[in-house]
């Protein structure tokens, strides 16, 4: 047999963040209850900050965490800030992924919709075909998207059952592949019956074949991705963004400024008669120096941008802070960050877990991010067909199925299926006709 060794020599770009890039990501991705135990330990770490007494005074017990490594979905670790948690989302992980991938914008904008419809374990509860009805596109495009989403890593995400989310995960390279793929679409319950005669007859392969067969599909992972929110600082929530009325206008402001939280005592270094300290310390102070205006730059740059998004969102859903949920728009984060000049995911991390306070009370930012339905003449928001439901059922009368309320709604110039209705009905933790005919209640 003839063996030749040869080298090969590739070339390939790498994107490298800058740490002061970085820094300003993280920031902007904590929540307020995360950023001032942050800025507490920093305090700690570099002697030239101060916290200020009213971010002292903020009600939260701070807690050592072990950040040594921080893992990400693919399994590989990264480097974090000295006492930084990781605040990225595996659905945020996912949307970045897609986002780079740059498909054609209306495929695109279907995809992050599926995105935010998958459950905690991944999967899509949708129909390409109601999908393209709900969103006025393309059923071709609608079937892209859903590509789109499936062949996101890890395999598996996006599917649309169990059988699915097996069969994405075999990859061209197993042995008997094809067969293996036709196992898990058809004959599934064999495999955990450990069938092996129906699987030999079936397929034609020897038992020792069938049994790498089922011992394959069982190292399958049916749960290929946690996308479960992760709530963080306790059990405390702090608008730190706040909108109200006045006089017919909105009134959009941050409740409190990151970057008056610390200051640069200047005083410390006085202290020092610069001919009393050796090289070492020098270089010592001069990082804390630099490490302190880089902080003070990455706060400021939040409350900036934290502020032009909140503006913007305000702007656009002026009908929901004016009359409430039922006049909520479809709005994603795409229109926001193309209306500000924004990447995607700067807007997302401006959203992710923040509450805001309004007149109707403290909600979620992402709340007011919706996908759209079809309605007369235009486009109306999920949330507001699900503030329809709920207030079709509140009201005294028949009790409605879930295809008489998609009718109802049909009337009210908002066009669902059956299956959206139900989907919503469940989202509202709303029970069905006979389990309120039972126990009398919502």
């Amino acid at each position: 047999m003839n063996q030749d060794m040869y080298m090969r020599q590739s070339f390939r770009q790498k994107p490298q963040l800058s740490p002061g890039v970085v820094h300003s990501m993280q920031l902007l991705s904590m929540p307020y209850t995360a950023l001032i135990p942050f800025l507490s330990r920093m305090t700690l770490e570099n002697p030239l900050l101060e916290l200020e007494d009213s971010a002292e005074d903020f009600p939260l017990e701070l807690t050592e965490a072990d950040d040594e490594e921080i893992f990400t979905k693919s399994g590989s670790t990264k480097e974090n800030l000295p006492g930084q948690e990781c605040f990225e989302t595996e659905r945020e992980l996912l949307r970045l992924e897609l986002l780079v991938c740059g498909y054609p914008g209306e495929i695109e904008d279907t995809a992050l919709v599926i995105l935010d419809e998958l459950d905690v374990h991944g999967y899509w509860n949708g129909e390409p075909e109601e999908l393209a009805a709900r969103l006025d596109v393309a059923e071709e495009t609608a079937e892209k998207a859903l590509c789109a989403i499936q062949s996101l890593k890890p395999a598996g995400t996006g599917a649309r059952s169990l059988s699915e989310c097996l069969a994405l995960q075999i990859d061209e390279s197993f042995k008997n592949a094809s067969l293996i793929r036709r196992l898990v679409q058809e004959d599934l319950p064999w495999t955990a019956g450990n069938h092996i005669r129906q699987i030999q007859k079936k397929y034609g392969v020897s038992a020792s074949a069938a049994r790498e067969m089922v011992s394959c599909v069982r190292s399958l992972n049916p749960y290929p991705v946690d996308l479960a929110e992760k709530h963080y600082g306790g059990t405390y929530v702090y608008p730190e963004l706040k909108v109200h009325v006045k006089r017919g206008e909105t009134r959009a402001a941050l409740s409190r400024r990151s970057e008056n939280l610390v200051t640069v005592n200047e005083n410390y270094l006085l202290d020092f008669p610069q001919e009393m300290l050796d090289g070492e310390t020098k270089q010592f102070l001069r990082e804390c120096q630099s490490r302190a205006a880089e902080l003070i730059g990455s706060l400021r740059l939040r409350d900036r941008t934290m502020e032009r998004v909140l503006k913007e969102i305000a702007a656009y859903q002026k009908d929901f802070f004016l009359y409430g949920f039922s006049c909520l728009k479809p709005m994603t984060l795409k229109q926001i960050s193309e209306r500000l000049g924004l990447s995607t995911s700067t807007v997302c991390r401006c959203v992710q877990d923040k509450y805001m306070e309004t007149d109707f009370g403290v909600i979620a930012l992402k709340k007011l991010f919706s996908a759209q339905v079809k309605s007369e003449g235009a486009y109306s928001s999920a949330a507001a067909a699900r503030a329809a439901i709920r207030s079709i059922l509140e009201q005294k009368g028949e009790d409605y199925s879930d295809r008489q309320l998609a009718e109802l709604l049909s009337q009210q110039g908002i066009h669902i299926s059956r299956r959206t209705v139900t989907k919503y009905r469940n989202e509202e933790k709303l029970s069905n006709r006979s389990g309120r005919r039972q126990h009398g209640t919502l």
